[in-house]
C-alpha cells in the first residue's frame, strides 16, 4: 500500500507554541528586565484543555525551566491526554553547549504519540473508487480511510555558531537582551546592516532524525519511516529574535534520507526560507507595530513516479510529515 497525503485533526502540542517558541530559538540567547538586571523566571507550567476530533476532551500539561546546565539553556515538555484515547508526549531540550567548547550546542528532542480517527488518503484500486490514487489532484474527496496513528520522533540537532557578526567574539555568542514592557530596550544581535560579517548571528547545523509512523484499522496497516540528516546554514539577522521589530532571517537546507529499500526511501529535499520584519513604530494604541513577510520553498529533485495498477503512483519522495508542509512545529 502507497500513502500520498494525511489530513490530520489538531493535535494539541498547541501549548508549546506558548511555552516553547520563545526557546526554539534561532540563537543562544538571555532575556532580562531592564528594571531588574536579572534572568526571567526560571520555570514556567502551564495547564491547558481543549476539544478536537481526534482527541476528543483533551487535557494536558506543559512546562519549561530554563538556565541549567547553562544559563542561555532550557528545558521543556508537554504532555496530552484525552477522552478518545489519544495521547502525546514531547519534551525538548535547547542550547545544550557542548562542553569544554563555546561555539558548538545540542538540542535533542523526543516525541511520542497515538491519535485517533486520523483521516489517510492511501491507496490506488480503494472499493468504490477504482482507477484512483488516492489524494492525486485529481481524486475524490471522500477516498480515504479513517485509521488509528502512532508517530514517534527523535532528533539530535548539532549546532556551531560561526565566528562572524555579533557572534565574533567569545562574549558575543550569547545574547543578552534587556526588555522593557514586553520589547528590547537594549542588546540587539542583529537588524542594524544586512552584513553576516557584521551584524546578526550565523549558524551551521547538523540534524539527524529517526521517525516512525504508522496507520492501521482494520483493513489497512501502512508503516512510514525515515532515518535521514539536514544539513543547514542560517543567518538570524532580527534583532531581538524571540519578537523582532527589524531585520530579517535566511536559511537554506538540504535532508537526506538513507533508507533505500523503503517505498519512500532514498529521497533527497532542499528548502529555502526568508523572513522579513518592518519596524512601523508606535501609536497611540500600541507600543509596537511591524510587518512581516516569510516565503518558503521546497524542492525535490528525487521525485519519480511509476505505474501501478495503472495508476501513477510517486516514489522517492519524502512521507508528508518530512516534505513540503504547512503546520507542526515549524511552521
Amino acid at each position: 500500500m502507497k500513502m500520498t497525503w494525511t489530513k490530520q485533526y489538531a493535535l494539541g502540542l498547541c501549548v508549546l507554541a506558548g511555552l516553547g517558541a520563545c526557546v526554539s530559538a534561532r540563537g543562544q540567547g538571555i532575556v532580562v528586565r531592564s528594571n531588574e538586571k536579572k534572568v526571567l523566571s526560571d520555570f514556567a507550567w502551564l495547564p491547558y484543555g481543549f476539544y478536537s476530533g481526534s482527541f476528543g476532551l483533551g487535557l494536558g500539561v506543559g512546562a519549561a525551566y530554563s538556565g541549567w546546565p547553562h544559563e542561555e539553556s532550557t528545558v521543556f515538555g508537554a504532555a496530552t491526554i484525552g477522552t478518545k484515547g489519544s495521547y502525546n508526549f514531547m519534551s525538548r531540550f535547547v542550547n545544550l553547549r557542548v562542553p569544554g567548547t563555546r561555539r558548538f550546542y545540542i538540542e535533542p528532542m523526543f516525541m511520542f504519540g497515538r491519535y485517533q480517527d486520523q483521516f489517510i488518503y492511501a491507496g490506488t484500486q480503494n472499493e468504490g473508487f477504482e482507477g484512483q490514487r488516492a489524494g492525486a489532484n485529481d481524486s475524490d474527496v471522500d477516498n480515504y480511510a479513517e485509521v488509528t496513528q502512532w508517530d514517534n520522533r527523535v532528533e539530535m540537532a548539532i549546532h556551531y555558531v560561526l565566528p562572524l557578526g555579533h557572534a565574533a567574539t567569545q562574549d558575543g555568542i550569547v545574547s543578552r537582551y534587556m526588555i522593557k514592557e514586553g520589547l528590547l530596550a537594549s542588546g540587539a544581535s542583529g537588524g542594524t546592516t544586512w552584513n553576516p560579517l557584521k551584524s546578526g548571528r550565523t549558524t551551521f547545523s547538523i540534524t539527524p532524525e529517526w521517525r516512525e509512523q504508522t496507520y492501521r484499522n482494520d483493513d489497512l496497516d501502512v508503516p512510514l519511516s525515515t532515518i535521514n540528516a539536514e544539513v543547514s546554514l542560517e543567518y538570524d539577522n532580527f534583532d531581538f529574535p524571540f519578537n523582532p521589530s527589524r531585520g530579517s532571517n535566511q536559511r537554506i537546507a538540504y535532508k537526506q534520507d538513507f533508507e533505500e529499500d523503503e517505498d519512500f526511501g532514498g529521497w533527497q529535499l532542499w528548502t529555502g526560507e526568508y523572513a522579513k520584519v518592518f519596524d512601523l513604530g508606535r501609536s497611540d494604541r500600541a507600543i509596537q507595530r511591524v510587518l512581516a513577510f516569510d516565503f518558503w520553498t521546497a524542492y525535490v529533485p528525487t521525485w519519480e513516479t511509476e505505474q501501478v495498477d495503472g495508476v501513477d503512483v510517486v516514489t522517492k519522495r519524502p512521507p508528508p510529515f518530512d516534505g513540503a508542509l504547512l503546520g507542526g512545529l515549524d511552521r
